[in-house]
């Protein structure tokens, strides 16, 4: 065996502590890869179910599936990136602190080449067990999350990560460590071996001077004391470790924030609410139109409200029609929306707006104060032009721009027996009285964007609709709620297509449905947080090694050890305000593109709120971090005596 291959071993060995922390961004770095693949294969294995439906549901599939294949690729970057920068850090200051013992190998006849095999076989040797690990650890944890937590479903298992996958993320955890281990090494070969060899070589290494004139910054920022001034100084020394090591945090705290931010838009209670618009809800999953007794009728009602331990029912009917005749209350997005969506060549076709009519009770609609955008919630029940409520745009939509006043003529169809056979309903016109900033009307589909609201007596005067299909029960709270949902559920039995869906029950099955969701991502960032943590300790590491010297001269003029120890500190915490301010920043921007992306599914018309909490608490936290990560590495500056130090053999 080549005698130079012979001494990696022990050099991983020497600097066994130092290679740990390498070993363990590798490990995560590879977790955190996989994780992004099999988030991304979850994704698009739900997606898939509706790639090979025609028309927009198959358009709109493919279009998930790129975008979460986008994403993922972009999480893989900036993990890659991430582990470049912690890496590359622990290469630096290994190589830094051999560079008298590579020197000496080089005068006694080795190669520059040979001293690069050296530190790039130190690399391999580690990649070679930590990918592997990484791999394990990534492929079986998380299966077994999926498995335990969400679905038990062999071919979802089997999907969740492919060779490919793994191969991929072998691949570019390998370019990560070649790329953080060449650099060290390049730099290596350019030093002189007589110059390296000299014992204070090492404090020469402090990157380009700068003008820097400390009494100038003191008279510029009043409120800088000393060690203020010195801690701004010694960032300024070296760039390039001051990037790498901000960029990483900054890294940590979007990831982080994202996320956080993203798993506040998971509200489990919020949503169950939405699903049910009560405590229980008795539907009908199949619309039937005129078809007696397929929905619950008054009789159904009277049972219902008899039921001791139920305090309020709100009774609904349904009906899906379409808005004709008029392209005047379209915008340019709607008008696009009904020409994706048309199947027919008639220009007359193409006007008619989807929209689902409701009908409340006239007691239910004195609730609807909160909601009131403009007009007045008075409704005229018997006119030729019956006055209703509109809710548009929903899902933020943006395809109507309905005013106060504005004339509808509403057609649609009817199945008038059990075979399904449809007839036309008979026009009506509808006169807009109110307008409302959201629906409070729930459920409602979420491919909605507009919806009419008008009295019960409405709909059976105009269209004969007679039975409600939706019927919200809200129980008193000295009820037990699964005792009341036995009794409803005959109700909802005696129906073909009855229903019974309980609050409790949606609240527990988005909880488990969020909880991978959830794992996944504090998981991710979490890591993150380690990877970052790691680099910012050796970041602090290298400047101490590099500055020994230093700090022994300073102590020998005067300066305290509680002084040197501050400065160092303060030099950690300036690493965690400017990683803060651009991490800030870029959080923000990442929150509205979420916002974005995210809101037609998770929020109805609410505007985007800067998550102050969240950002306030990250910042607070990396900036807590940063200073205590900094105290080993100042105890570490003042273990030596101020002779032993300003002698500076490393």
């Amino acid at each position: 065996m080549n005698r130079f291959i012979a001494l990696i071993p022990r050099y991983l060995i020497k600097n066994r502590k130092r290679n740990f922390f390498v070993a363990l961004s590798i490990v995560i770095s590879v977790v955190l890869l996989v994780g992004v693949k099999v988030t991304v294969n979850s994704l698009n294995y739900r997606y898939r179910i509706n790639a090979f439906n025609s028309g927009s549901g198959r358009d709109y599939a493919l279009k998930l599936q790129f975008a979460t294949e986008k994403l993922g690729m972009f999480l893989m970057i900036i993990v890659s990136i991430a582990a470049i920068a912690v890496v590359y850090n622990i290469f630096y200051i290994t190589t830094l602190e051999r560079i008298k013992e590579f020197s000496m190998l080089i005068v006694i006849g080795s190669s520059r080449g040979k001293i690069n095999e050296l530190i790039l076989g130190e690399a391999f040797l580690i990649s070679i067990v930590c990918i592997p690990l990484g791999l394990l650890m990534g492929c079986f944890g998380i299966k077994a999350l999926f498995y335990f937590c969400i679905s038990k479903d062999s071919d979802m298992l089997k999907e969740l990560i492919t060779k490919k996958d793994i191969i991929q993320a072998a691949i570019m955890v390998v370019i990560s460590i070649f790329v953080s281990a060449f650099s060290p090494s390049r730099a290596m070969g350019k030093i002189s071996p007589i110059e390296g060899i000299k014992e204070n070589y090492i404090n020469s290494l402090k990157g380009k001077k700068h003008k820097f004139n400390l009494m100038k910054q003191r008279n510029v920022f009043k409120f800088l004391n000393f060690t203020d001034s010195m801690a701004c100084l010694n960032t300024k020394k070296s760039k390039k470790r001051l990037i790498v090591t901000v960029l990483s945090l900054t890294i940590s705290i979007v990831i982080t924030t994202s996320s956080l931010y993203l798993l506040s838009m998971f509200n489990p209670q919020k949503e169950a609410e939405k699903s049910t618009g009560g405590d229980i809800l008795l539907n009908i999953t199949d619309s039937r139109g005129l078809i007696k007794d397929y929905a619950y009728n008054d009789e159904d009602i009277k049972k219902i409200q008899a039921i001791n331990g139920i305090k309020n029912t709100r009774k609904h009917k349904k009906i899906d029609m379409t808005i004709t005749e008029s392209k005047t209350f379209l915008t340019e997005r709607g008008k696009k929306f009904l020409e994706s969506i048309s199947t027919s060549s008639k220009e007359e076709d193409k006007n008619q707006m989807p929209v689902t009519i409701y009908g409340v009770d006239d007691s239910e609609i004195e609730s609807f104060k909160p909601y009131l955008k403009e007009g007045s919630l008075q409704l005229n029940n018997f006119s030729d032009k019956p006055t209703v409520i509109a809710v548009q745009n929903l899902h933020y939509k943006e395809y109507t721009n309905l005013s106060i006043g504005y004339n509808l003529v509403v057609s649609g169809t009817y199945r008038d027996n059990a075979d399904g056979n449809f007839q036309p309903f008979k026009k009506a016109n509808f006169n807009v009285a109110a307008i409302l900033e959201s629906t409070p009307i729930r459920p409602i589909d979420g491919q909605t964007s507009i919806i009419l609201i008008c009295s019960n007596k409405t709909l059976e005067i105009y269209f004969g609709i007679k039975e409600y299909e939706m019927v919200n029960v809200d129980v008193d709270s000295k009820a037990t709620i699964y005792e009341i949902s036995r009794s409803l559920s005959s109700i909802a039995k005696s129906k073909n297509y009855g229903n019974i869906t309980i609050i409790n029950d949606e609240i527990s099955k988005m909880n488990q449905g969020n909880m991978v969701i959830r794992a996944v991502l504090l998981g991710f960032s979490m890591l993150l947080v380690v990877v970052g943590v790691i680099n910012i300790l050796n970041t602090m590491s290298i400047s101490v090694v590099m500055r020994k010297r230093e700090f022994g001269v300073l102590r020998a003029v005067g300066m305290s050890q509680a002084e040197v120890r501050t400065m160092i500190i303060k030099e950690g915490s300036l690493y965690g305000i400017l990683s803060a301010i651009l991490g800030n920043i870029l959080s923000l921007a990442a929150s509205y593109v979420i916002y974005n992306t995210m809101k037609a599914d998770f929020l109805e018309n609410e505007p985007f709120k800067i998550p102050w909490f969240i950002i306030l608490s990250i910042v607070t936290l990396n900036i807590i971090i940063t200073t205590l990560i900094s105290l080993p590495a100042a105890n570490r500056a003042i273990n030596n005596s101020i002779v032993e130090s300003i002698k500076a053999i490393e």
